[in-house]
């Protein structure tokens, strides 16, 4: 959770310093950003101390725990048709490039606007995990997840229909 939570959030964050990172000092400056943020990453990488290396089991090997770990994500039903959902909505989901020729051609918008809506699905990834840690380990959390994906395909259709940008 905490991994994701991190994920998205410099999802939210990254594209609106970006946007306006652009309409200030021009294109170059996200780039530069870009690298000052994988220096630090680095220099926390160097500061790190010894990690312990991760022992397998006897007689395990990568493809044989994949395979074990299909066989668990295909022989539970909600797993395997979490699964499924995500790869179609993985497939079919709304893309930058998408978004941009969007923002600029439909929307009429900048690089600070543009910046927002490359955010906003990451304000709604956000949203969901929050609703999963607040629901707990319960029996709903399927039911909460396809109920999430649906919202987002109504957004997608509400985004594809909307020529205004704070709907958008």
């Amino acid at each position: 959770t905490l991994t994701f939570s991190a994920s998205r959030s410099s999802a939210l964050v990254g594209p609106a310093i970006g946007g306006l990172a652009i309409a200030g000092p021009g294109v170059a400056a996200p780039f530069f950003l870009n690298a000052a943020s994988f220096l630090v990453l680095m220099a926390a990488v160097v500061l790190m101390r010894e990690v312990a290396p991760r022992t397998s089991a006897a007689g395990s090997s990568f493809r044989r725990e994949l395979v074990e770990g299909l066989r668990h994500i295909l022989g539970a039903p909600l797993l395997s048709g979490l699964l499924k959902l995500e790869i179609v909505f993985g497939v079919f989901q709304m893309n930058a490039v998408m978004i941009t020729i969007i923002g600029r051609d439909v929307l009429g918008v900048g690089p600070e606007g543009l910046g927002g809506l490359l955010s906003a699905p990451a304000l709604g990834s956000l949203a969901g995990i929050t609703g999963l840690l607040i629901l707990g380990p319960t029996g709903r959390q399927g039911r909460f997840i396809v109920a999430c994906q649906l919202s987002y395909a109504a957004a997608l259709i509400l985004f594809a229909a909307s020529n205004v940008y704070v709907l958008s």
